[in-house]
């Protein structure tokens, strides 16, 4: 009933289904591969960008200290440079109470003459 041809043909097509389902299966495997590696890239990904905004977060930290700490610079200068015209006007002060002191003992002394 089945000419030889007819069988062969169905050997040769049965092989040829057999070689494309291996063929599948392998890039099923390869895609199967690529989709884990595409997992593992995409949590490496996130865990360098959580990394990266913690080190913005902290360099805005130290930004903020830096600010703070020249606020604190200037704030100090300031505080220093009256101090040291406080000082300067009390040495002015001292002297005119010490001139004052003298010119009272003299006139004190004046009198009791």
């Amino acid at each position: 009933f089945f000419s030889g041809t007819f069988q062969e043909d169905l050997v040769k097509e049965e092989q040829e289904n057999r070689k494309l389902t291996a063929e599948l299966d392998s890039v099923r495997t390869s895609l199967s591969g690529l989709e884990n590696d595409k997992a593992l890239a995409t949590g490496l990904l996130s865990h360098q960008e959580a990394s990266t905004r913690s080190v913005v977060e902290q360099m805005e930290d130290i930004r903020k200290r830096i600010d703070a700490a020249n606020q604190d610079k200037a704030s100090l200068e300031h505080r220093l440079t009256q101090a040291g015209l406080d000082a300067e006007q009390a040495v002015r002060d001292t002297e005119s109470a010490t001139q004052e002191a003298a010119r009272l003992k003299i006139e004190t002394e004046e009198m009791k003459k």
